[in-house]
């Protein structure tokens, strides 16, 4: 899907049924040579739509990649395509600069292209936004809302890492505050709706 020169690692793919076309996605970082997310859409597994996901003002880099959609052609943002990331800078001292956050992509033709994220949170550098996760509600009531949870770290305290979830009800465009879930010795999230 690729065909680059430089590593390309943490895939993650998602097929989009457009009738009569399948669309498949992959999201991935790629060093060229520092970390950015970039994408690659396909209709037939032998010709490749690729390019990287745009940053917003004031980042240098993203990683983590991980995807979802709305499927249906109804509620909130119908047939959407989402990817979600971390978005931040390089910091010779952490590795991770001002400002860090987690960002959300909007696609609404199969992952032919991508908008500007949007940027659900940021911190300052004490602090650092990871591990990423997305869900799209799949529920008649709330088809279409997007949630995403992320984990904070506090740099050199294991013990103070927190659990978050933010939430979007307009296709991914904006999320309310994010809500804290837990605080302790916490890795990543997954989240299901």
């Amino acid at each position: 899907a690729t065909q680059d020169t430089d590593p390309d690692i943490e895939p993650s793919v998602i097929v989009q049924n457009r009738y009569p076309v399948y669309h498949s996605v992959t999201a991935y970082i790629s060093y060229r040579p520092n970390p950015k997310n970039f994408f690659a859409t396909t209709l037939d597994f032998a010709n490749y739509t690729r390019g990287q996901l745009a940053l917003p003002t004031g980042y240098s880099r993203s990683a983590d990649p991980l995807m979802d959609q709305n499927p249906y052609t109804s509620g909130i943002a119908p047939r959407r395509t989402y990817v979600t990331g971390i978005i931040y800078n390089f910091n010779t001292k952490s590795a991770y600069g001002v400002p860090n956050g987690i960002g959300i992509w909007r696609s609404d033709d199969g992952g032919l292209t991508w908008s500007t994220p949007s940027v659900i949170s940021n911190w300052d550098p004490n602090f650092f936004l990871d591990k990423p996760d997305i869900a799209v509600s799949w529920h008649p009531g709330l088809l279409g809302y997007v949630y995403v949870a992320y984990t904070r770290f506090k740099l050199g305290y294991a013990n103070d890492t927190r659990l978050y979830v933010a939430r979007s009800t307009d296709g991914g465009v904006t999320f309310g505050t994010p809500v804290k879930l837990r605080t302790g010795f916490i890795q990543g999230a997954q989240i299901l709706v």
